[in-house]
Order: C-alpha cells, then structure tokens, then sequence
C-alpha cells in the first residue's frame, strides 16, 4: 500500500441564498458542427471582425462559380481549421443550401459562420467568467450534494494535468460518523496543543460546532515518495490542480466549496 499525504478537506454544498453567483446557463448553438474560435464576430465599434474577414476572402478563394459546392465546402472548412467528418459536411451542406440550387452562396455562408462564431465565443467568455467567479465559500446551504454532481466533479479532478502519469490524488468522500470522529480528534488536538492550535482553527461560521451541518466533506490525499522529494513535489503540484478542477466543476453547477488545511489533518490519528 502506498504511502499518502492528507492535502486537505474540501467542504463543499450548494450556495447560500446570500451568495452573488449565478450559473449561466448553457445555451445550445443552432448548426450541424461547432467549434471554437479566436475572434469575435464583431469589434468593439460593431464593424465585422478579422475572423469573417477571413472566411469571406477564403470562401472567394474557393469558390468557383460564385458559390462553393459540396467538395469546395471541405477545402474551405479544411481552411478555417474546422474539422468535419465527411456525414457532418453533407449535413452542413444541406443545412447551408437553403434555396437547394446545389450550391452555397457567400451570404449563406458568412450567415452560419458568423452565428457560430458567435455562440463559440459567447460560451468562451462564459467559461472564462466562471473561471474568474471562483469565490471561497464560508456560508453553505444545508442540501445535501447530489453523488452525481460530485461523480462529474471528480471526473473533471482526473484530467488534470499529471506529467508523470502517477495519478497521485484520492478523493475520499466522509460520511456524518467520520465528521464527528473529527470533531473529537480536533478537541483532543486542540487539548493538547493549547493556544496556538486554537489559534490555527477555522473561524464562524465554520467553528468546529457547526462541522456536521456542513452537506459535503472530501478528503484529498496525495501520493508520499519516500526518499524521492522531487517526484513527491511533482505529485502535490498535479494533485493542487486536480483539486482545482473539482472545485471549478462544482462551482459551475452551483456547489460552493472550501478548501482547509490544518494542525488535525497532520496528525496520524487522522490518516
């Protein structure tokens, strides 16, 4: 059995009403293939962006008769680095051809581009606003967290990245007899160690009291290389992500979390 660094507690359950988060909602992009683009349709003074530039001057490269065919619609997609499979480019094609003359006009064209260009930023910046949201959560509503919100967040845990491949973390979820074993370990930690452990305890509204009204609690663990420092650091590093990343697909599904550390999660009643 490996040996296992505790790297912490993360508290977790949905949102207080008091909280300013709001989820966005994910809106579903009209069109057969999307994709993500670098630039916005539009610049700030509204006028079109490089990004339809640059499909209207490639579709006129491509374009042989003034509109493009189903074979041309491959080698412009092929162009703008959007991957089709052969089914999606004949989906796309008639999609596209709404007047069914066997060919796509450049307004046809520039039409579907542009909405997909759209959407595909729109939910870029989504996800970036989510990403920057993050907040720590102190105040927690007392719902119980749905498994398989947790299952999807630790999902998103194990594709952090992990140079080595060691997949060093544990994702441990404690029950309410685990949590009142803590509170015990926690007062006899604090019994022994006096002032200063007190002064290392989590503050109101986490005080130790209010422990089991917490909805959520996940153990992290983290692989221990005994005699390797530098691979053990390397695995702490890959494990702080994938920690990251379940909190971030928590957060995105409206479950705050906090992530603790402290003088009882070192000591080795507690591993």
């Amino acid at each position: 059995m490996r040996a296992l660094r505790i790297t912490a507690i993360t508290l977790l359950g949905l949102l207080s009403p008091a909280s300013t988060f709001s989820p966005q909602p994910r809106k579903a992009t009209q069109g057969v293939i999307q994709r993500a683009f670098s630039d916005p349709v539009l610049d700030a003074d509204g006028t079109p962006s490089p990004a339809l530039y640059r499909a209207a001057l490639a579709f006129r490269n491509f374009s042989s008769r003034g509109g493009i065919d189903t074979s041309e619609l491959a080698s412009l997609l092929a162009h703008l680095n959007l991957d089709a499979t052969p089914e999606e480019r004949r989906s796309l094609f008639k999609y596209l051809d709404a007047d069914g003359d066997g060919q796509i006009s450049l307004h046809e064209f520039l039409g579907w581009y542009g909405d997909a260009a759209e959407a595909s930023t729109r939910q870029s910046r989504q996800f970036q606003n989510m990403l920057m949201s993050r907040r720590t959560v102190n105040a927690f509503d007392t719902t119980p967290v749905d498994d398989a919100v947790l299952r999807r967040a630790v999902s998103c845990a194990v594709a952090a990245p992990n140079r080595s491949g060691s997949e060093p973390w544990r994702f441990i979820r404690l029950g309410s007899a685990t949590v009142a074993k803590l509170q015990r370990l926690n007062a006899r930690v604090i019994e022994t160690g006096g002032g200063a452990m007190s002064q290392q305890q989590q503050r109101a509204p986490l005080l130790p009291e209010a422990w089991p009204e917490i909805p959520g609690w996940v153990a992290v663990t983290s692989a221990l290389t005994p005699g390797d420092p530098e691979a053990e650091l390397a695995d702490f590093r890959s494990t702080s992500c994938a920690m990251q990343n379940l909190m971030l697909s928590l957060w995105s599904e409206g479950v705050g979390s906090k992530w603790t550390e402290g003088p009882m999660q070192k000591t080795q009643q507690f591993a």
